[in-house]
């Protein structure tokens, strides 16, 4: 009596964090075995006679310095599942399935498989220094906070000066506010992946009175702000969200600091233009009148670079297209 035979129905792969999950289906319940070799199988003819006529055209291929691994599941199964662990990055495996069934060994053997473990991705960074168009608008005088507030065209723009206002303040009855732009061209990152994303600035100085206040950014794009700035981008409707914040305990009065785009700011960031970013004080978009002084002071494009002083920048993670 022949040896009993089995055949592959179907291969999957999974990719886990060191190699590969290799599971494979059979017709007939079996036991199997995955021999696997990092050198590419050698190939030979084995004569064979036929009718008397010896014939060259048997072809056989040999594994050298190969490893077996046998199937965790136990007895024969339908399902088997080989884990190939660890497998370098770009180290090619060739492998074949041989295998029992009942206990005996099969002659029965798969074709070969080559499989090649590609190197991920490695993600890369950039970093944007903002347009000099960046600056702040504010409004002054205004013996009414929700005057001073929800004005539809500021009073004056701030875009030449090295540095930028954001925030409030009351002082002597009369409501002051500051809201400041910057921006971006993220156009490099055109059919990039972006893994995160930070905004580098540097404070020149912190002013706060009780209550402290965090700094938001939001985004009114693709409208708003305009580039360069105009006194309707002063109207806070036309922001929203919050793509990131920094909280008052991480301010730095005349240091750096940085603030993170959560899952929102990143999808602000626009792979084909300019990204621009609207950032307020937390009492400003909260609608809370100041009681003293609420605003702090950073550095624009127009001051010098890092690590003197400090432009603004977009710092992207992403994976090239």
């Amino acid at each position: 009596m022949s040896n009993p035979h089995w055949a592959l129905k179907d291969i999957h792969q999974e990719v886990t964090d060191t190699g590969y999950k290799i599971l494979v289906w059979s017709f007939q319940p079996c036991h199997l075995w995955l021999r696997y070799s990092l050198f590419e199988p050698q190939e030979h003819i084995k004569p064979r006679t036929l009718r008397g006529v010896s014939l060259l055209t048997d072809k056989r291929f040999c594994f050298v310095a190969y490893h077996d691994i046998e199937q965790v599941e136990g007895l024969d199964t339908y399902l088997h599942t080989f884990t190939l662990e660890p497998w370098p990055h770009c180290q090619t495996r060739w492998f074949y399935f041989h295998g029992k069934m009942g206990g005996e060994y099969s002659p029965s053997t798969s074709a070969i498989f080559k499989k090649h473990r590609i190197q991920p991705p490695i993600p890369q960074e950039i970093t944007i220094i903002s347009h000099t168009a960046d600056g702040a608008i504010a409004t002054y005088f205004k013996n009414s906070y929700a005057l001073a507030h929800d004005q539809v065209l500021g009073e004056r723009i701030d875009n030449t000066t090295t540095t930028a206002e954001v925030g409030q303040t009351v002082s002597g009855g009369r409501y002051y506010l500051w809201r400041s732009f910057l921006f971006f061209d993220t156009s490099p990152l055109a059919g990039a992946t972006i893994e995160s994303a930070y905004l580098k600035l540097r404070n020149q100085h912190k002013f706060a009175g009780p209550p402290s206040h965090d700094l938001i950014i939001q985004s009114g794009m693709p409208s708003a702000p305009h580039k360069p700035l105009v006194l309707q981008d002063y109207d806070y409707r036309q922001y929203s969200g919050e793509g990131g914040r920094l909280l008052w305990a991480d301010y730095s009065s005349g240091g750096p600091m940085t603030i993170d785009l959560n899952a929102t700011g990143l999808t602000w960031i626009d792979k084909d233009g300019w990204t621009k970013f609207c950032l307020r004080e937390s009492h400003d978009v909260a609608r809370q009148p100041p009681v003293g002084f609420d605003y702090d002071r950073h550095y624009t494009a127009e001051a010098p670079p890092w690590p003197g002083v400090g432009q603004p920048l977009l710092v992207v993670t992403y994976f090239p297209p």
